[in-house]
C-alpha cells in the first residue's frame, strides 16, 4: 500500500505550547469595534481576538471553522482521558506514573480552556448571523 507524502512542512502547523493557554492572541481593540452585532452574554474582550465577518458567507465559514476545531478538541480530550485511565487502576495512580498523570491533567485543562474559547467564538459568529438574517 502506498502512502501519500505530506505536502506541508512542520513549520506550517501550529505546535503545542507548554503553557496552559492554547493560543496567544493579542488584544486588539480595533477588532472589537468592527463588530456590528455582539452576543449579549459574551465578554467584549473576546471580540478583541476575533475578526469581524465581512458578510454572511464569511460569518458562516468562520463559525463552522470554530465548531470543527471544537470537535477536534473533544477527540483530544477523549484520547487524553483514555491515556490517563491507562496509567491508573481505578482511582489509584500506578507506580511511576504520577508525573505523567499530572502532565495529562494540565493538558486536559488547556484543552478545556481552548474548547471554551472556540465555543464562545462560534457563538459570536452565530449571533452575528442571526442578527444579519433578521
Amino acid at each position: 500500500m502506498q502512502y501519500a507524502t505530506p505536502t506541508r512542512t512542520d513549520s506550517n502547523y501550529q505546535t503545542e505550547s507548554k503553557s496552559y493557554k492554547n493560543f496567544r492572541y493579542e488584544h486588539d481593540a480595533s477588532l472589537a469595534m468592527n463588530w456590528k452585532w455582539k452576543h449579549p452574554n459574551i465578554s467584549g474582550n473576546l471580540y478583541q481576538k476575533l475578526e469581524a465577518p465581512t458578510d454572511l458567507s464569511d460569518a458562516q465559514i468562520k463559525m463552522q471553522c470554530y465548531q470543527q476545531t471544537m470537535k477536534d478538541i473533544e477527540l483530544q480530550i477523549e484520547a487524553n482521558e483514555l491515556e490517563t485511565s491507562m496509567l491508573c487502576n481505578g482511582d489509584d495512580i500506578l507506580p511511576g506514573n504520577a508525573d505523567k498523570v499530572e502532565e495529562l491533567e494540565a493538558k486536559k485543562l488547556k484543552l478545556l480552556n481552548s474548547k471554551r474559547f472556540h465555543q464562545n467564538a462560534a457563538n459570536c459568529y452565530w449571533y452575528w448571523i442571526a442578527r444579519h438574517e433578521n
